[in-house]
């Protein structure tokens, strides 16, 4: 079975992360992630894998043995992949289709919708490809199920031709990375890994590991009430306090005018009414100490709206969450010369960008196991126009096999 096979059927199983359950700290926080994780435990065990645990939150801990000469050991090496999919839209159960050898051109997915090469990502470089994509009204999935699906095929091929020779393959499957569940609970204890690459990356031969300090503020908002019959003088409506930060905070901080390692404030949810509004910011800033400042510059305008309102309109609560790991990973720089090497080895060019999101791969670095992020051959993650590459998968999973080598060898 091809990787896209096995995509193919994982995003039927409905596992999109449930924000409020994960407050709650329920874990997994939707039912679907249960679903999908007893069926890659089945899975497992119909390859042959006997090492394989789901544990009471739903992550799922393997390893298949080495099979190198006695007397040859070699470092064991995980992957690791996660189930769920993100909050902005519902996954796309059985509405996926597959447009064969791509001709360049429009990919119409619904009424209003459309792929386009001139600002999709990743589409001209996938011309003459077989691509999966959405309906126009859902997420595809492939964040991560196409890790997910690649790292399963890996590990077939390994449990299928016992000729190819490896050292112990650790795998990790994890929910609610979307929310922050799972670098809440993920225990390094349970992996028999001493290195380990996550798939949770876009283009095949995007290799990520310069990562970003990130953390959260949610801010609540109290108004004072009044009929707008009478609201001079009386009147502070919460909304309006809350679009007084957001526009006192720099416009060219924004995703959508930032880049590279450039740092951003992103405004995630806005919701409430005149009388009450909640907020919540992600900050990504790549050095520490710009992150540092970020945060210092949300406290001075709440501080400087309170002033100007008399009162304690608004109340932080920052949530400090990764630091950056690059310098960690560049403790093991082998990991990246691996992946670049072998990269190339499928006949691909490497990209090393820095990483402005998160994975679980860094929460797992700062516990100690050095983890950087492969990508998938999928694209547009978190979008109705998130498609997956075919051939690209394809490659992930020699990839997989070629790092896996690699390190036997050594």
């Amino acid at each position: 079975m091809r990787a896209y096979e096995r995509l193919l059927k994982y995003i039927t199983f409905d596992t999109q992360a449930d924000a409020q359950k994960g407050e709650d700290d329920v874990v997994p926080s939707s039912p679907g992630q249960w679903d999908l994780a007893r069926a890659l435990m089945a899975e497992l065990s119909a390859l042959g894998i006997e090492n394989a645990e789901l544990d009471e939150k739903g992550f799922i801990y393997g390893s298949i043995p080495s099979n190198l000469p006695k007397g040859q050991q070699c470092d064991t090496i995980g992957f690791i992949a996660h189930m769920d999919t993100a909050t902005t839209f519902p996954g796309a159960g059985d509405t996926a289709r597959i447009i064969e050898k791509y001709d360049g051109g429009e990919i119409p997915l619904c009424e209003g919708v459309v792929l386009n090469p001139e600002n999709c990502n990743g589409l001209k470089d996938s011309i003459g490809d077989d691509l999966i994509v959405t309906n126009g009204k859902t997420l595809l999935g492939a964040d991560d199920k196409a890790g997910l699906a690649e790292i399963m095929t890996a590990l077939a091929y390994m449990m299928e031709h016992p000729e190819f020779l490896h050292g112990e393959v650790a795998f990790i499957f994890t929910p609610d990375e979307e929310i922050g569940g799972s670098m809440r609970h993920i225990d390094v204890e349970k992996t028999s890994a001493k290195y380990a690459y996550t798939l949770d990356g876009e283009a095949f031969g995007m290799v990520e590991y310069q990562s970003f300090c990130g953390g959260a503020v949610t801010l609540e908002i109290d108004g004072v009430s009044a009929h707008p019959c009478f609201g001079k003088g009386q009147l502070e409506n919460a909304l309006v306090i809350g679009n007084q930060l957001h526009n006192m905070l720099p416009a060219w901080e924004r995703p959508e005018h930032t880049e590279g390692f450039d740092g951003y404030y992103h405004l995630v949810q806005m919701e409430g009414n005149p009388q009450k509004c909640k907020m919540a910011y992600l900050i990504r800033y790549y050095k520490e100490e710009e992150y540092n400042r970020a945060k210092k510059r949300v406290e001075q305008i709440a501080e400087l709206l309170n002033t100007e309102y008399n009162r304690e309109a608004i109340r932080l609560n920052f949530m400090d969450g990764r630091m950056s790991i690059t310098e960690k990973i560049e403790e093991k720089k082998e990991l990246i010369d691996f992946a670049v090497e072998e990269i190339r080895n499928c006949g691909a060019e490497p990209v090393i960008p820095p990483m402005r999101g998160g994975t679980d791969g860094v929460a797992l670095t700062e516990k100690g196991l050095l983890c950087p992020n492969l990508g998938t051959g999928s694209y547009n993650h978190h979008a109705i126009n998130e498609f997956a590459n075919i051939q690209q998968m394809d490659r992930c999973v020699e990839l997989i096999l070629r790092i896996t080598a690699r390190f036997a060898a050594m």
